[in-house]
Formats: C-alpha cells, sequence, structure tokens
C-alpha cells in the first residue's frame, strides 16, 4: 500500500521548511480556493487535498511519523532507500565471534554452535536442497508476519457513518470537515458500487429542504404603468415554485419560511408584477424569471448567498439560505390588452 504524497500535493521538497510550506499552502489556496470556483466540484476536491496535506505537514509530530510512514511505503517513481548494507568481511567476523568454524562441501565455512548450523549450512553454501527450503521458509514467514501486522482495510459503508457523525458534531473545525468531504470522495471514487446509494441518499436529503411556497397558484398582472416600461398588460399564472435551501442549518431556514409565507408571496408578487411581459414571452423567459424570484427571495429574506458557512456530509463549503428555484416546466401568460394611457 503506498502513501499519498503530500509534498507533491503542496508543491514542495521533502526537507521544505515549516515557513515555505506555510507559504505553499496558502498560494494554492488563494488560487485554488472553492470560493472562486463555485460550480467546480473536482476544485473544491483537490482544495480539500491540500487542506489534508497542510494538516499534516504543518504538524513536526504527524510530519515526523508520516516521512517514516512514506519511506516505508513509496509511491510510484519514489526513491526508496534501505540502508547502508554490512559487507561481506563484517559478517564474516560476526560470524567468527559467535562460535566456531569448520569447512563444509564446496570449501564454505559455517558456524557451529549458537544459532543451529543446519541453516547456516545452507545459507553459506547458497546452493541444494538446504537453500531452497531455507529461502521457502524465509519467505512464509515474512508472509505471515506482513498479515499480522498489516493494517486490516475498514469496511467503507462504516467509515462514511464515522464521517456522517463527525458532520454532526458542533466541535468540528472546518479545517477538519474540509478533510472528512475530501475523504469521503475518496471512498466513493474507489468503490463505485456505493455512489448509487449515495445520489439516492443525497436526492432524499435535497427533497427534505425543499419548500413548497404556493398553497394555490399565483396569478400576478405584469406590465402596465406598475411596470415603469409601459407596453402591453398581461397576466401571469404560475401554478407551483418550489424553493431549495443549503444544507446548513435547513431545518431552521425552512421554519422561518412558512411562518412568513404570505410576506414573501407578497413581495414575489409586486417584484414580477413591474417586469416587462415581453421578456416573460420571450424564449428566455424562465431563466428571466427565475432570476427575478431569487432576487426577491433572498432580499425579503435578508440573506446574503456569497457569504461562505461551514462545510456540511453533502455541501462543502455550505450554503444558507434559499440557493435554487424549481418552477414548473410551463407557466401561464395571456395578454389582456394595451395599457391605458
Amino acid at each position: 500500500m503506498t502513501c499519498v504524497d503530500h509534498y507533491e500535493t503542496l508543491e514542495v521538497s521533502r526537507n521544505a521548511s515549516p515557513a515555505v510550506i506555510r507559504a505553499a499552502y496558502k498560494s494554492l489556496m488563494q488560487r485554488l480556493h472553492p470560493d472562486k470556483h463555485p460550480e467546480d466540484e473536482a476544485n473544491a476536491g483537490r482544495a480539500a487535498h491540500i487542506a489534508s496535506a497542510y494538516e499534516v505537514l504543518s504538524n513536526p509530530e504527524r510530519r515526523a511519523a508520516y516521512d517514516i510512514e512514506l519511506r516505508r511505503n513509496p509511491g510510484p517513481g519514489m526513491p526508496v532507500s534501505d540502508g547502508p548494507r554490512p559487507s561481506p568481511e563484517s559478517v564474516e567476523r560476526q560470524a567468527s565471534r559467535r562460535g566456531t568454524r569448520r569447512p563444509v562441501k564446496g570449501g564454505a565455512v559455517v558456524q557451529v554452535g549458537q544459532g543451529g548450523s543446519a541453516w547456516q549450512a545452507a545459507l553459506a553454501s547458497r546452493s541444494g536442497i538446504g537453500w531452497l527450503v531455507f529461502v521457502c521458509v524465509m519467505a512464509a514467514g515474512a508472509v505471515w508476519v506482513f498479515a499480522q501486522w498489516s493494517p486490516k482495510k475498514s469496511d467503507p459503508r462504516t467509515e462514511l457513518a464515522s464521517i456522517r457523525q463527525a458532520f454532526a458534531s458542533a466541535e468540528v473545525t472546518e479545517e477538519k470537515r474540509l478533510t472528512l468531504f475530501a475523504r469521503k470522495l475518496d471512498i466513493l471514487a474507489q468503490q463505485p458500487g456505493l455512489v448509487h446509494a449515495e445520489n439516492a441518499e443525497k436526492a432524499e436529503e435535497m427533497a427534505a429542504r425543499t419548500f413548497a411556497l404556493l398553497q394555490s397558484p399565483l396569478v400576478v398582472r405584469v406590465g402596465g404603468a406598475t411596470s415603469g416600461v409601459g407596453g402591453p398588460v398581461a397576466e401571469l399564472t404560475i401554478e407551483s415554485i418550489s424553493v431549495l435551501v443549503g444544507t446548513f442549518d435547513a431545518q431552521r431556514h425552512l421554519a422561518h419560511m412558512a411562518n412568513h409565507r404570505e410576506r414573501l408571496v407578497s413581495a414575489l408578487s409586486e417584484r414580477l408584477a413591474k417586469q416587462d411581459p415581453g421578456r416573460l414571452a420571450s424564449p428566455q423567459a424562465g431563466v428571466v424569471l427565475k432570476k427575478v424570484m431569487l432576487d426577491s427571495m433572498v432580499e425579503t429574506l435578508g440573506t446574503d448567498p456569497a457569504q461562505i458557512y461551514p462545510s456540511t456530509y453533502f455541501e462543502s463549503p455550505g450554503r444558507y439560505g434559499v440557493v435554487d428555484l424549481v418552477l414548473p416546466a410551463q407557466f401561464k401568460l395571456v395578454q389582456l390588452g394595451a395599457a391605458p394611457q
């Protein structure tokens, strides 16, 4: 199992000082922070990897432990150093100090006494059945030791459940949340079979964050003198409006909108009445209508869409307030006639 190279992630050498690591982290995050690329999920994932790497390398104790693990399990193309090997002469001197030596077939010299002469004779001769048996026994022992000491792979479902539980804690820092979110993405990338279940769960979670604004169809007279642009008067009818709120503190915001439903609908009607009917009859009418409604909702609720909130299990960074609207595929716009002069 190879280690992720945090030094490569931060684009620094393995001998980089803490000041260099800190400067590299700040430079990368200023360029790749999710705030500057809100629609780029891949960029958000890379920013999370950078944060995870810095969390390890900025801590002297964790960095030292990581360096040891990196030398044990280097990634592809990383140099491996086993340390200096003893010379044959030094090995021979150590063997002579442990007991007497006697010649064996082929002129080799073996140690008699401590440690057992059988395997030492095979080792010294470097040939024959003894050497083959020795190699097989040592290989089997190495496999057994590795199996006993190698870390057991955790169940990805269990780890995802642990990540979700950690997000529910108010004491977890945002830096830790970014690390957890990046780990969640890694698990899903390595376990394609879990993606379908994750998407289904996310759809259910989004449904729970959706608010049905209208209790009956919304009918508004658009244009004329109230619009400020003159022109014909039309009647706009919208059957339904579904409002999606961000993942941060979603339930409290949904409750707030339910308590102020009438005020939200009234403000929305006033904003729509001032629109130009010609724009609502154009091919871009859906886009125009959605933007007008979003602006009205944000202004009435007093939220700031640009503000960043703590990351959640389904969203990093988190968002608060109205983030999207779902309108019916079609709405009704009927021209009533020219505006009075």
